[in-house]
């Protein structure tokens, strides 16, 4: 097949993106990958790795950078186990060896060459058993400490890493799309949304999706459920504190509200305003509802409508009153 179509879903956290994951898995010919893609936006993701390699590039910084993406994904390829002394994502359970091997390929098309050098920041990343053996290597050959170690150069360009970046992503998905039979990948939380402008860049054929949700509901579901900074909430009902991270989640994503790729759900929409939020949706993606062929069997508005008012039960009025700041993205078609 000539690469892969991919659908990306963001949320705010707890905004209900799982909601429409669920629907699109029931369009024909869309696969959802079922694992957290944490390649792009993590900590040592591509992200991080664009930025060292491209937009702020150093000798030293880029290295670092290669080692940690490499260190990142390699946790991510590895499964964790009763017994297991290392925590993984187990991507080698969806992916399998390919995952390894089209990242190794990916960064070997990355870097231009190695060389031995050596580097005092190189120590502060090693642990207490690989410091004393340097020591006790150092003690009984003689040597200064200062052995050389395999580094990275790599410097290129903004239109080649973008270039290989999609290569890479579509190296890893297209054996999945093959083996069912599918030809469009759903992630959920595929980018940060807040840096769509960059992120997006990473995938070669893709539309997006945001889905918010009533504020007042998100912040009763963070203290019932004592997620994200639910756990800190459910002890102090601090809304100001909710309000701090409300902004900060949504800053800057209404300048990209308008792009012909972004699609806005309202998740209280898609429940009570199904058909119409449907036929939106359909016309996004530039198709009709016989996609639909799997219709109610992962998303059923009336179960989800239990998600939607449940601060009414919970909410003081003096956290209402709190809310008041955010009354224009109060949902009130209920």
């Amino acid at each position: 097949m000539d690469g892969v179509n991919y659908v990306i879903v963001s949320g705010f956290g707890w905004s209900g993106s799982s909601a429409l994951v669920d629907l699109l898995k029931e369009f024909e010919g869309y696969y959802n990958a079922d694992i957290e893609f944490r390649v792009i936006k993590d900590p040592y993701g591509i992200d991080d790795l664009y930025h060292n390699l491209v937009e702020q590039w150093d000798i030293l910084n880029s290295d670092m950078a290669i080692r940690d993406f490499l260190w990142h994904m390699k946790h991510l390829y590895h499964k964790s186990t009763t017994f297991s002394l290392e925590i993984g994502l187990d991507y080698s359970g969806f992916f399998g060896n390919n995952f390894m091997l089209s990242t190794e390929k990916y960064i070997n098309d990355l870097v231009d060459f190695e060389y031995l050098s050596n580097w005092w920041f190189l120590d502060f990343k090693k642990n207490k058993q690989q410091v004393f053996e340097k020591k006790v290597k150092r003690k009984l050959c003689g040597t200064d400490g200062s052995e050389k170690e395999k580094m990275y150069f790599s410097k290129p360009s903004k239109e080649k890493f973008i270039e290989l970046t999609n290569e890479y992503i579509n190296n890893l998905f297209t054996p999945v799309v093959n083996e069912f039979n599918k030809n469009t990948i759903i992630l959920d939380q595929g980018i940060a949304i807040q840096k769509y402008n960059i992120e997006s860049m990473f995938f070669s054929n893709a539309k997006y999706f945001i889905v918010d949700r009533d504020p007042r509901d998100i912040y009763s579901d963070l203290i019932q459920c004592n997620v994200l900074i639910g756990k800190e909430l459910s002890k102090s009902r601090d809304v100001n504190m909710y309000l701090q991270w409300h902004f900060a989640m949504r800053d800057g994503v209404k300048n990209i509200l308008n792009n012909e790729n972004i699609c806005f759900i309202q998740f209280e929409d898609l429940v009570l305003n199904y058909e119409n939020t449907l036929r939106k949706i359909y016309t996004f993606l530039g198709c009709d509802e016989s996609i639909h062929v799997d219709k109610n069997k992962y998303f059923v508005p009336e179960v989800s409508a239990k998600n939607i008012g449940i601060w009414k039960k919970l909410l003081s009025s003096e956290e209402l009153e709190r809310f008041s700041i955010l009354k224009d993205k109060f949902y009130s078609a209920q």
